[in-house]
């Protein structure tokens, strides 16, 4: 790296330290995203998961305006088909950095709905984006500004684009091992209990009498609070209890 400048050398330590901390896939994105801000400070970043057989469309973002959902509903409309670089992974595509660019010139994309309706809205003119290897889908990191990248930026992002790709992998297996962990430890239940309950609800039952909340719960099993919710509400009747704190008991054999 020696013909980076001393900052940038800094700032890339600072990214691999960040995105190389465990953390399970439901909080990899906000974890890389607050990562990539080291080495490109400005930019809005989002973190798309599109399936190539359905179109289906998942996003994460590290910024927000006043209609940012709707604009949300519409990348879900547009990105499968129109945007370049998706096209590009659907017709074969294995690069790990690939800039809009690469595809078309800059007038080409201007003239296109994606840039129309998405990148205008937010005065954005350049995206970079950081491509894993996931089968049958694009996934990756969509970095958006209003200015070019250097080509000094270009090859921080292929640097550090292995060290997502590891990062990425390690946070499923890190998922996987805590939830045989968390397994292991809810065969503890008393058998009065742990035969009431399917798996899914003795892990959260686990969690419950270790004080956790529904928010806390969902972030540690990589779901949805709701979800959570419901979970308890079916081992509160299932354990024919009313509270929380009752249940909890019950799961200590008090």
């Amino acid at each position: 790296m020696s013909h980076f400048r001393g900052e940038d050398v800094a700032a890339f330590v600072r990214v691999l330290e960040q995105i190389h901390v465990p953390v399970d896939p439901h909080g990899f994105p906000a974890q890389l995203m607050a990562a990539i801000q080291q080495i490109m400070p400005g930019a809005l970043i989002t973190f798309n998961e599109i399936d190539l057989r359905t179109g289906a469309h998942r996003m994460e973002t590290n910024f927000e305006f006043s209609d940012l959902v709707n604009w949300s509903q519409r990348v879900d409309e547009l990105i499968a088909t129109d945007h370049p670089i998706v096209k590009h992974m659907r017709n074969g595509g294995t690069e790990h950095v690939l800039e809009i660019t690469d595809f078309v010139t800059q007038r080409q994309w201007r003239q296109t709905r994606y840039y129309s309706e998405i990148f205008r809205p937010l005065q954005m003119e350049y995206q970079m984006g950081v491509l894993l290897p996931v089968e049958y889908h694009v996934v990756g990191m969509a970095i958006n500004r209003d200015r070019k990248f250097t080509a000094r930026e270009r090859k921080l992002m292929e640097m550090a684009a292995p060290h997502v790709i590891q990062a990425h992998g390690a946070a499923k297996l890190f998922s996987r091992l805590k939830a045989e962990a968390q397994s292991l430890k809810t065969q503890d239940l008393p058998d009065v209990v742990a035969q009431k309950l399917t798996p899914r609800e003795r892990t959260v039952l686990h969690w419950v009498s270790e004080g956790k909340r529904d928010c806390e719960i969902a972030t540690i099993l990589g779901t949805q609070p709701s979800t959570v919710s419901r979970h308890v509400h079916h081992i509160l009747q299932k354990l024919r209890v009313e509270t929380r704190t009752s249940a909890a008991r019950m799961a200590r054999g008090l």
